[in-house]
């Protein structure tokens, strides 16, 4: 991950996973009045967050995004008047606060302990009333301290927000990034938090400062900077990262992230705003060739509007077996398997490689990398394996085998035998860098389901977990095309490369049969790869990993 960058292109965020979240602590809360202890820890198992501050700057950002699926927000203090957040820190008396703050079940609060009988105060009425924080919904109390110190913030107990001595810069920022660690926070984005003070610049709700005010702050701004200065390394050794949105922020203990980087990093794998969540299918689903669900619903409607086109069932593809070819000639041209992979399925790896590796050991291997952890790119570094980042025209939030076409095009290899990562490699693959001179490789696979059935014939109907093709194929020149138009129509990559090869009546080499065994079509002795699709497949290579020692987390 580059912590220096300054613009979109400079800085690649990786995902927090859980297991990266393990050495972190534990922190007990108080949920009164009736006293019960809680542990959120790890409550938020990774996920980005953004920490919005009370600096005017906020009034320079739309605040929309801010409200989509996948981002999760922190207020603090008044804060909240301008955004209503998820989650919510104040360190003072609750009577300093808003009103709608405390009474909202929405917004999980967390507050001192100390201030568990401080009454609210009606800021519309202006008068204080008889309710106490203890008495609102959804409140949490943490034990707090006045002795801080950088080598033990996170590890202590309590939370600390500052030192005991007046003027110390004590600050609701301190405790806020505490209770985030120990929730679970992956990356922190700072919003609002501009570090910077005047009578006429105080912040983006109504509020104005005194003189003393102003200097008070300012004095603890520079405070803060040296804490977070030296708190920074700490936070990132336990895979806590924090990002400053605001450019012209004073506090630059923590490195600037564009504030729309930090919603696209937030949001990639929600759906686009204006997009349903697509539902047709799942209450019927078991599985299939590929993992994804019968999600998108038919539409024959023209191909310049919203739906689908209806394929002409007078074309089809054009199949021919796969030719007789001497085992021991030598590969044609540069040939090389290549993968893809995101953080999602990473854990595969290991796997994939101990399958592959016992019968094809001499394959070169590259993998296109559509979002991998640190972890992921280190265990493959560790073999030698090259690394391709993954150029899509897509957006983020598709699904990830959406992709699948344009990492098969950047491919390093003259002939290329692209394979999804939980196909088990059982025999000797190198027969399909023959065969795609004919034609692109495919093996078939099972009847199209659902809707698909009106599409698709049986006859001609390709599985795309294994493709063997060559560099400049005019199919993948199509499949490329065809999924930048369709990709919100169909649910999988592997639909559209066979709407491609209809349309285009494309020549397919079809691999043997069981060459390519499918899980639902039941395990082959003579399987040179077997497919374990969906998540039954997934299960079953789980089991097999536990039963080889293999890691299940790189």
């Amino acid at each position: 991950m580059n912590r220096s960058g300054t613009g979109i292109d400079e800085v690649r965020l990786d995902a927090v996973a859980p297991s990266q979240l393990q050495s972190r602590p534990r922190l007990s809360l108080w949920s009164l009045p009736h006293g019960g202890s809680s542990d959120l820890s790890g409550l938020l198992n990774g996920s980005p967050v953004f920490l919005i501050g009370g600096g005017p700057s906020l009034q320079d950002i739309d605040l929309e995004p801010l409200s989509r699926p996948g981002v999760v927000t922190v207020g603090m203090n008044n804060s909240a008047a301008s955004f209503r957040p998820n989650f919510w820190v104040s360190v003072d008396e609750p009577s300093h606060f808003i009103q709608s703050i405390w009474l909202d079940p929405k917004i999980t609060k967390f507050t001192r302990v100390q201030n568990r009988d401080g009454l609210i105060f009606d800021n519309v009425s202006k008068s204080l009333t008889r309710r106490s924080a203890a008495e609102c919904p959804n409140v949490f109390f943490f034990e707090s301290d006045l002795e801080f110190a950088c080598d033990d913030f996170l590890t202590r107990p309590s939370v600390s927000w500052g030192p005991a001595k007046s003027g110390g810069g004590r600050s609701v920022m301190l405790a806020t990034l505490k209770l985030l660690y120990h929730l679970g926070a992956g990356h922190v984005f700072l919003l609002g938090v501009d570090f910077h003070m005047t009578k006429e610049y105080a912040y983006h709700f109504s509020q104005t400062r005194s003189s003393d005010s102003v200097t008070g702050n300012m004095k603890s701004y520079r405070l803060l900077e040296k804490y977070f200065t030296a708190l920074r390394p700490r936070f990132e050794a336990g895979s806590f990262f924090v990002w400053n949105c605001n450019p012209d922020s004073r506090l630059k203990a923590f490195p600037h992230l564009p504030y729309e980087e930090a919603i696209r990093f937030a949001t990639k794998e929600f759906p686009e705003p204006g997009v349903v969540d697509p539902t047709q299918g799942l209450y019927d689903r078991e599985g299939g060739g590929n993992d994804s669900a019968e999600l998108f619903p038919e539409n024959t409607a023209s191909h310049n509007r919203a739906g689908l086109r209806r394929i002409d069932r007078s074309k089809h593809p054009r199949s021919v077996p796969a030719p007789i070819v001497n085992g021991a000639a030598p590969l044609p041209g540069s040939s090389g398997v290549l993968l893809m992979a995101d953080r999602d399925l990473e854990w595969l790896l290991p796997w994939w490689f101990h399958c592959f590796e016992q019968t094809n050991p001499l394959l070169k291997v590259a993998l296109v990398d559509a979002g991998l952890s640190e972890e992921g790119r280190d265990y493959l570094a560790r073999k030698e394996v090259p690394i391709i980042p993954l150029n899509s025209p897509l957006p983020d939030s598709v699904y990830p085998w959406f992709h699948k076409p344009f990492a098969i095009a950047q491919s390093p290899f003259d002939r290329t035998v692209f394979c999804d990562l939980d196909c088990e490699v059982r025999g000797d693959i190198s027969l399909l860098f023959h065969w795609p001179g004919e034609g692109i490789s495919l093996g078939k696979d099972l009847i199209p389901s659902g809707r698909y059935r009106k599409f698709f014939r049986e006859r001609y109907y390709y599985n795309s977990g294994l493709v063997g093709i060559h560099t400049g194929d005019s199919v993948l020149v199509n499949w490329c095309d065809e999924t930048l138009k369709l990709y919100r129509k169909f649910r999988s990559d592997q639909e559209i490369l066979n709407f491609t090869l209809y349309e285009t009546e494309a020549t397919i080499v079809e691999l043997p049969e069981h060459f390519h065994q499918l899980r639902l079509a039941g395990d082959h002795p003579d399987a040179v790869v077997m497919h374990w699709t969906g998540l039954p497949g997934k299960n079953h290579i789980q089991k097999r990993m536990k039963h080889l020692n293999l890691p299940l987390h790189l």
